[in-house]
C-alpha cells in the first residue's frame, strides 16, 4: 500500500522500491484495485478488500472479485466481502459496520485504523469515538474488545492513536456513539465471506473475467464492452498465478481491449480463473530485466506518466544477492533495420539472476557475421541485412548474444508542421510573413528529403517548392482571411516515403492597435504616418504603461518599430510574465514582428505589453497583431441575410464572427436598411460587412430594390452581383456548384419556369454537373416566420429539385429556422432539398407565426452567421451566433 496509509496514492514503482531490498527483492508489479476519492475530503480507498500479512487494511460489506493466497501461498479467486458489527454495552443487536478504513460517506459507520492514516480525514457533523484496543492488527476474522477513551460528538478529522482504534458514524449511529462514556467497553466482530478466513494477503478487482475455463465477464457494462488499457490477474489449472497488462490510449501503438478481448487472451495463456484490476491511466507493469537489481516500467501508461494508485501487487523474491556467477548480454536479440544504431550492455548476475554490479574491468565486446559493425564500447551499426553474432566477456565470464539486420522498410513519420508568424520580418498591409517548421523520425537510413504541400481556401493541395531537399521550415508572407493548409511527408534513403502530415487548417488576421480588444493603461499617445500598418500607432514612453491585448486564436505576433530611440517592455501572457523585448537598433525599421507566442490548438488569450521605462531610449510602439487563428479545411461557405441598419449595431457583432471563419461570404438579400440607397450601403454596410466585399457573393433582397432597379445594390457590387438588372449567377467552391438567384421576381419579369432566370438555371444545371449543388436567394419558399411561405420561388426549387440539389439559403424572416429535406409541394422527403433561413446577419429579429410542416428547429432573438463546410459529398452546418450568446445549431448530411 503507498506510505502513510490506505488513504494516500502512490504510483506502483515507489511501492515497489520501498517494498524491495536484498532478500526481499520485487521482480514484477502491476497495478491493484480500482479506487476512488472522495472530492469532499480528498481522501482515497480502493473499493475492495485489502490483506497484507494477515492483517486487514481495508474493506467493505459489498463484495468484489478478489485475489487471495493463504499461508500456504497458493492462490484463489472469488467474490469477497467483509462483514464485520461492534456491540455497544447494554445492547444485545450489534451494530452493522459498513466499511473499514474508507472515507466516510452519509449515513456510515466505519472503524478506522492507523493503516487508515494517522487521523480519519472526516468532516464535521457526525460522532467518533476513540478506542483503545489490545490484541491489535484488525485481521479479517476475530473478535477485539476496545475501550472508549474520547467520545467527539460533532467533529471530525480525529487522530487515530497508535494501538488503536476510531469508530466514526455519520447519521442514525452517529447518536448510539454519543451516549458512550470514557471507559465503557465495546466489541468488534470481524468476519470474511465463507472460505476466505484462512487468507493471509488479499487484493480486490473490478470484473470476472474468466470462470471454469471460459470467457464470464460480470458485471458487464459500457466500460467492458469498450477498448481501454486493463490490468488482470489469472490462475491456470496448475494453480499458477498469471498477471497481465494491456497498453491502450495510444493510436497507432496500442489501442487497448474489451473485457472480452483480455479475457481471450488469459484463456490462450491457460488462466481458468480471472479478473479485471483498475485499468485505464492506472494500468503498470514492472519487470526486473537480467542485470538489473530493481524491476523497471516496462509498459506506455496512457497518460505519458505513471499514475499514483492505491494499492499493488508485488512479486517478491526472497534469494539473498550472492557473488557474480555469470554476465548477460542487454538485449540478448537485437532486431535492427539498416542504418540504425543501438548500444549493447553487458550486465552481471548471481546464481539466482539477481544483478551484480561487474569490476571496474573493462567489458569486451567481439562480434562475427555480417549486416553491421560494433565497436569497443558495445555500440552496433547496422549497415546491410544480415546477422551478426556478439560476444560480451568480463570478470572471467561471457555472454552470447545476436543482432539480426532487417532491411530499411520503414517509412518516416512526419510530425505535425507548426505554424507561426516570422520574428523580425517586417509585416505589410494585407499580408502577414510566416516561418512553417516540421520534423520527421526515421528508425532506419534516415531522411532524405521532405515534400510540402499547400491549400488556400479548401482548394487541392498544391506542391510547394523547398530550398533545399532537407529543409525544415518555410518562410512564406500569407494574405489574411484565406484559409490556409500544409501538408509535409518525408522519404528516407531507402527510398521509403511516409504519409502525410497535415497541420490543422489556418488563417491570419490582423487586429489594429486601435481594436476595441487593446486595452490601455498609462500615458500612451497615437501618432499617424503612412509607413505604419494601417496609418496609426500607438507609443508610449511611461513606466508602467501597459496595453493589453484579448483575443482568440492558436498565435500572436505583436507588431511595431524598432529604432535607436525605443526601448524595453516585459510581456506577459495570461497573467504570467514570459520575458522581455528590447526594440532598440541601430536603424529604424517600423512594423516588424518583434515578439511571436503559439498554443498546440486555438483559445482566448491577454498578451500584455508592459512599458520598462529604459533610461535614455524608453519609447515602445504598438502597431497592431497579427493572429493565427483555426480555419476549415474545406471550403466554407458563411453568411446570413438581413444585415445592416443604421439603427442597430448587430450587423458589427456578425461582421466580427466573419472575420473569424474565411471562405465566401453570401449575403442573402436586403443588404441596407431601409431602401438600400448609396447613402445606407455607405454608411451602415460598408463599415461592417463591406469589409468582406471581395469575398462576399450577394443575393438581392425586397429592400435593395427599394430604390428603382436596385442600382445602388448592383453598382458596390460589381460583377460579384451579376449582370446588373438580372442578378443572377454560379460560381464553383470546391466540388460544390452555388447559384445565386434573384427572389424579387416582379422586379424581373417573373420566376416563372420560362422566365429568363429559369431557362438560364436548368441550363447551367444540365452544363455543369455536381454531386452537391447549393442556391442562395432572398424570399423563402418554405417559412414559419412573419412572412410566411413566399411561393414565387417554387419553379426555381423544381428545377434544383430535378438536378438533385441539396441546400437552399434564404433570409426575409428575422430569425433562424432549418427544415428537413423536402420536395417543392412541401412533402417530407430524404432525395429533397434542406432549406435555411438566415434571416439573422444585424437587423431587428422578430418572432415565429405558424409553424410550417418539417420545421426541425427554430431559433429567434439571437442575431449571427451559418457556416457551411462543404465536403466533398457531404456538408456540415453551425450557426454561429453573436458574442454574449452560446445558443447554436450544428449537423451534418449527405449530398444527393
Amino acid at each position: 500500500m503507498p506510505s502513510g496509509g490506505v488513504s494516500r496514492l502512490e504510483t506502483v514503482r515507489s511501492q515497489a522500491t520501498r517494498a524491495s531490498a536484498s532478500g526481499h527483492r520485487v521482480v514484477a508489479a502491476v497495478n491493484g484495485d480500482v479506487w476512488s476519492t472522495d472530492d469532499s475530503t480528498g481522501t482515497t480507498a480502493p473499493i475492495g478488500i485489502q490483506v497484507h500479512d494477515g492483517e486487514l487494511l481495508t474493506g467493505t460489506r459489498t463484495s468484489h472479485p478478489t485475489l487471495g493466497l493463504d499461508a500456504a501461498e497458493l492462490p484463489r479467486l472469488g467474490d469477497v466481502a467483509v462483514l464485520s458489527s461492534v456491540l455497544l454495552p447494554g445492547a444485545t443487536v450489534p451494530l452493522v459496520l459498513d466499511r473499514v478504513n474508507k472515507p466516510r460517506r452519509s449515513g456510515d459507520l466505519i472503524v478506522y485504523s492507523r493503516r487508515w492514516a494517522t487521523r480519519t480525514g472526516t468532516l464535521t457533523g457526525g460522532t467518533e469515538v476513540v478506542l483503545a484496543v489490545p490484541g491489535l492488527p484488525l485481521r479479517s476474522t476475530g473478535t477485539w474488545t476496545g475501550t472508549v477513551t474520547a467520545v467527539v460528538p460533532a467533529a471530525g478529522n480525529t487522530a487515530i492513536p497508535s494501538g488503536g482504534l476510531v469508530l466514526s458514524a455519520q447519521g442514525t449511529d452517529a447518536g448510539a456513539l454519543r451516549t458512550l462514556a470514557v471507559g465503557a467497553t465495546v466489541t468488534l466482530t470481524m468476519a470474511v465471506t465463507d472460505g476466505w478466513a484462512d487468507v493471509t494477503e488479499a487484493i480486490g478487482g473490478r470484473e470476472w473475467l474468466v470462470d471454469e475455463g471460459a470467457t464470464s465477464i460480470r458485471p458487464a457494462s459500457s466500460i467492458t464492452a469498450t477498448e481501454h488499457p486493463r490490468t488482470a490477474v489469472g490462475i491456470d489449472a496448475e494453480g499458477r498465478l498469471l498477471l497481465a497488462t494491456v497498453d491502450g490510449r495510444w493510436p497507432g501503438y496500442s489501442v487497448g481491449v474489451t473485457a472480452a478481448d483480455l479475457a481471450g487472451l488469459l484463456v490462450e495463456q491457460g488462466a481458468v480463473e480471472a479478473i479485471m484490476l483498475d485499468g485505464g491511466g492506472s494500468t503498470t507493469a514492472l519487470s526486473r530485466r537480467p542485470g538489473d537489481v530493481e524491476a523497471t516500467l516496462v509498459n506506455r501508461p496512457s497518460d505519458g506518466r505513471e499514475r499514483s494508485v492505491d494499492n499493488a501487487l508485488l512479486v517478491v523474491s526472497t534469494t539473498p544477492t550472492g557473488p557474480l556467477a555469470d554476465i548477460v548480454v542487454r538485449p540478448p536479440d537485437l532486431q535492427l533495420v539498416v542504418g540504425q544504431t543501438a548500444t549493447l550492455v553487458a550486465k552481471g548476475v548471481d546464481a539466482a539472476l539477481n544483478g551484480v554490479p561487474l569490476p571496474s574491468t573493462a567489458v569486451t565486446w567481439s562480434a562475427t557475421g555480417d549486416g553491421g559493425t560494433l565497436d569497443r564500447f558495445g555500440k552496433v551499426r547496422a549497415t546491410a541485412p544480415g546477422e551478426l553474432a556478439v560476444t560480451a566477456a568480463a570478470a572471467g565470464h561471457d555472454a552470447a548474444g545476436r543482432v539480426t539486420v532487417q532491411p530499411d522498410t520503414i517509412a518516416p513519420v512526419t510530425a505535425t508542421p507548426v505554424v507561426r508568424a516570422r520574428t523580425g520580418a517586417t509585416v505589410n498591409t494585407g499580408v502577414v510573413p510566416l516561418t512553417i517548421s516540421w520534423s520527421a523520425t526515421d528508425t532506419g537510413t534516415g531522411v532524405a528529403s521532405y515534400a510540402v504541400r499547400r491549400r488556400l481556401d479548401g482548394g487541392v493541395f498544391e506542391a510547394v517548392s523547398l530550398a533545399a531537399s532537407l529543409a525544415t521550415s518555410l518562410s512564406v508572407t500569407l494574405p489574411v482571411d484565406r484559409a490556409v493548409q500544409y501538408q509535409v511527408r518525408a522519404t528516407d534513403r531507402a527510398g521509403n516515403t511516409g504519409d502525410w502530415s497535415a497541420a490543422g487548417g489556418f488563417h491570419l488576421r490582423v487586429a489594429s492597435e486601435r481594436a476595441s480588444s487593446v486595452r490601455y493603461s498609462g500615458r500612451w499617445t497615437s501618432r499617424s504616418a503612412s509607413t505604419y500598418l494601417g496609418g496609426t500607432a500607438r507609443s508610449s514612453s511611461s513606466a508602467g504603461a501597459t496595453a493589453s491585448f484579448t483575443f482568440t486564436g492558436k498565435g500572436i505576433a505583436w507588431i511595431a518599430a524598432k529604432g535607436t530611440t525605443r526601448g524595453k517592455a516585459r510581456v506577459s501572457v495570461d497573467g504570467t510574465s514570459v520575458g522581455t523585448v528590447d526594440l532598440r537598433s541601430s536603424a529604424t525599421t517600423l512594423r516588424r514582428v518583434v515578439w511571436t507566442r503559439t498554443w498546440a490548438s486555438v483559445g482566448t488569450h491577454k498578451v500584455t505589453i508592459r512599458v520598462s521605462g529604459t533610461a535614455g531610449h524608453p519609447r515602445v510602439d504598438v502597431d497592431g497583431f497579427a493572429i493565427v487563428d483555426s480555419a476549415s479545411p474545406y471550403p466554407v461557405l458563411v453568411g446570413a441575410g438581413d444585415i445592416a441598419s443604421c439603427a442597430y449595431t448587430a450587423d458589427s457583432a456578425t461582421a466580427s464572427l466573419i472575420s473569424r471563419i474565411p471562405g465566401t461570404v453570401f449575403a442573402a438579400g436586403d443588404i441596407a436598411y431601409e431602401t438600400g440607397t448609396a447613402a445606407q450601403l455607405a454608411a451602415c454596410y460598408h463599415p461592417t460587412w463591406g469589409r468582406f466585399r471581395s469575398r462576399t457573393r450577394p443575393a438581392p433582397g425586397n429592400h435593395d430594390y427599394s430604390t428603382p432597379g436596385a442600382a445602388p445594390y448592383y453598382a458596390y457590387f460589381g460583377s460579384r452581383a451579376g449582370t446588373a438588372g438580372q442578378g443572377w449567377y454560379a460560381y464553383d467552391l470546391g466540388s460544390w456548384r452555388v447559384y445565386s438567384l434573384n427572389s424579387n421576381c416582379s422586379s424581373i419579369g417573373g420566376c416563372g419556369a420560362s422566365t429568363a432566370q429559369m431557362q438560364w438555371l436548368a441550363g447551367d444545371l444540365a452544363a455543369n454537373p455536381r454531386a452537391c449543388v447549393a442556391a442562395v436567394w432572398h424570399h423563402p419558399l418554405f417559412s414559419s416566420g412573419v412572412h410566411g411561405p413566399d411561393t414565387s420561388m417554387r419553379p426555381a426549387w423544381e428545377i434544383l429539385q430535378a438536378a438533385g440539389a441539396d441546400v437552399v439559403l434564404n433570409g426575409h424572416d428575422h430569425d433562424y429556422e432549418r427544415f428537413a429535406p423536402q420536395l417543392p409541394n412541401g412533402a417530407a422527403a430524404v432525395a429533397g432539398i434542406r432549406e435555411f433561413v438566415v434571416g439573422t446577419g444585424g437587423a431587428g429579429l422578430r418572432s415565429f407565426g405558424k409553424v410550417m410542416p418539417n420545421s426541425e428547429l427554430r431559433k429567434t432573438g439571437v442575431h449571427g452567421v451559418l457556416k457551411l463546410e462543404l465536403l466533398s459529398g457531404s456538408y456540415r452546418w453551425t450557426f454561429v451566433p453573436v458574442a454574449g450568446s452560446t445558443w447554436t445549431d450544428a449537423g451534418t448530411s449527405s449530398c444527393h
